[in-house]
């Protein structure tokens, strides 16, 4: 006689970092419209319904995967005088750039807007004010955002050249400015 099968006990924190692995990926590679939630689930190694049992739906699995993007604290961490300098190299190498690009590629889609538009309002800028303090932090804030995502845009999304050293310099010393800005 058989013995009753258990059912399999998952680790539901590591399945669903999984999950937003996948998710990130998928958001930062073809964009919200275009990453389908079966698509992401067989990447995670997971079935669609698990997906869904956790995030409920494909925008908050967005917003999670948003969230887990964000590692703007490395950068406010060190010395304040050299930000544009750090900043600006984060973007020029390989580094992880994923929230900025699934926020540019999310562009297509009304539901994926809005979860960019409160997550760039309540985190990423809302953030970087609070660093940056008086006078007009948020709309400092939001000239970095801006300057920042223009870069990731031409530098990986469409990148007609290599980009320049001197790219990159300017790219430190527009940041530094905002930033020292008083």
């Amino acid at each position: 006689m058989d013995s009753p099968r258990l059912p399999i006990r998952r680790n539901t924190v590591k399945t669903k970092a999984r999950i937003v692995r996948a998710a990130q990926a998928a958001f930062s590679e073809i964009g919200y419209p275009r990453a389908g939630i079966r698509h992401i689930a067989e990447d995670a190694g997971v079935a669609p319904s698990l997906l869904l049992q956790h995030f409920g739906s494909k925008a908050n699995l967005f917003e999670a995967a948003l969230l887990a993007s964000m590692t703007e604290q490395e950068l406010v961490e060190g010395d304040r005088a050299t930000f544009g300098e750090r900043l600006a190299n984060k973007l020029a190498t390989n580094a992880d750039v994923a929230l900025p690009t699934m926020i540019v590629l999310s562009i297509g889609d009304a539901d994926a807007c809005a979860v960019s538009d409160k997550i760039l309002r309540d985190y990423v800028v809302g953030r970087t004010a609070e660093w940056l303090g008086p006078p007009n932090a948020r709309s400092r804030a939001m000239s970095i955002n801006m300057i920042c995502t223009g870069f990731i845009v031409y530098a990986r999304k469409i990148p007609t050249e290599p980009v320049s050293q001197h790219t990159i310099d300017w790219l430190a010393r527009s940041v530094q400015a905002i930033v020292d800005e008083c």
